[in-house]
């Protein structure tokens, strides 16, 4: 069995003119997002 954490993120939207508006205005913010949360579980356990 492999510790950690597996996190799928999808984001749907109605058409892909919504979804490439979406993408222009929050850039890599999701990303960066992701990599904050996995800071913060790494020093929850202990991994800091």
């Amino acid at each position: 069995m492999s510790e950690g954490a597996h996190l799928t993120w999808d984001q749907v939207f109605e058409d892909a003119e919504t979804a490439q508006a979406v993408k222009q205005r929050a850039g890599s913010a999701n990303e960066e997002n992701i990599d904050k949360l996995a800071r913060v579980l790494g020093e929850a356990n202990g991994d800091a």
